[in-house]
């Protein structure tokens, strides 16, 4: 029986090795300079400092995650949906910067996260949250799942990017780009 050889430079293995390379250097690269993690109490004090009117304290002086810090109507419908407190884990404006957000981003990661441009503002996360929801049908989308237990994703676009808004019920648990600016 004849034994077949493998080469390293044939059937693009060469390419692929470098392109993989590339991405590597470009991930470390990037990922020193600008995605530094922080402590999770970085964006929960710049949330709390940036919001202070909207914020609920419960009876021993802890912030409720609960805390309605925006609401955004739907339109065409008299509900709501809200941007809450959250916390870095599950959902709300501590998730979105914490998980999205380079200046506040606390160096947790699922498969993909993208990230806003640095100097993304609160005021910005929730324009472009309006704007998904303003986009195409999601303001009907997102009203016939307010009542839904699960989590629906809702893309649209704010400034010529694609935002990704994902929903649970009425609440707002993520923002992220997903466009550009991603890392593994």
């Amino acid at each position: 029986m004849r034994q077949r050889k493998y080469n390293l430079f044939s059937g693009g293995a060469l390419v692929r090795i470098v392109i993989e390379g590339v991405k590597l250097y470009f991930y470390y690269e990037r990922g020193q300079e600008v995605y530094e993690a922080v402590a999770e109490s970085k964006a929960e004090n710049a949330v709390e400092s940036y919001y202070e009117d909207e914020i609920e304290y419960d009876i021993f002086g802890n912030v409720k995650e609960s805390s309605v810090l925006r609401m955004f109507g739907l339109p065409g419908y008299s509900e709501n949906v809200y941007l809450t407190y959250g916390d870095a884990d599950s959902d709300g404006m501590v998730h979105i910067l914490t998980r999205h957000h380079p200046e506040y981003w606390a160096g947790e990661t699922k498969h993909r996260n993208s990230f806003f441009n640095p100097d993304t503002t609160f005021s910005d996360i929730e324009d472009i949250i309006e704007s998904v929801i303003d986009y195409s049908r999601n303001a009907e989308w997102m009203y016939d799942n307010l009542d839904s237990w699960g989590t629906k994703a809702y893309d649209g676009y704010h400034d010529g990017e694609i935002y990704r808004v994902i929903m649970s019920g009425e609440n707002v648990v993520s923002v992220f780009p997903i466009s550009y600016n991603q890392a593994e």
